[in-house]
């Protein structure tokens, strides 16, 4: 395992590089940060406790919804949560996460 993704209640994406030890932080609005985990870290522990977070959850790929995306699920009353689950366009799926459209501030 090589990179692990997280995104978190804001919309900001985590990938974590295990070989290289690193964290890339995107924000929905464009910023992007690096940091290099400090040594003495152990990765698999963080990547443990970060998925034990009630306000992040592990995606397979960080990718942000387009904005025809998004005008289609607000105009079709459903959309996806930062996980994964289909829920209403302003609404939480089952494991707390936050549909897209509520997370960009939209609705």
């Amino acid at each position: 395992m090589e990179a692990v993704n997280f995104v978190d209640a804001a919309g900001s994406f985590f990938t974590i590089n295990t070989q290289a030890r690193t964290v890339t932080v995107r924000s929905p609005f464009g910023a992007v940060r690096k940091y290099r985990v400090k040594d003495g870290v152990n990765v698999d522990e963080m990547i443990s406790r970060w998925a034990a977070r009630p306000d992040m959850w592990r995606v397979r790929r960080p990718s942000f919804p387009s904005e025809r995306t998004l005008e289609r699920w607000i105009s079709d009353g459903v959309a996806r949560a930062v996980d994964g689950c289909l829920v209403e366009a302003d609404g939480v799926c089952p494991h707390g996460a936050p549909a897209w459209p509520r997370v960009m501030g939209i609705i």
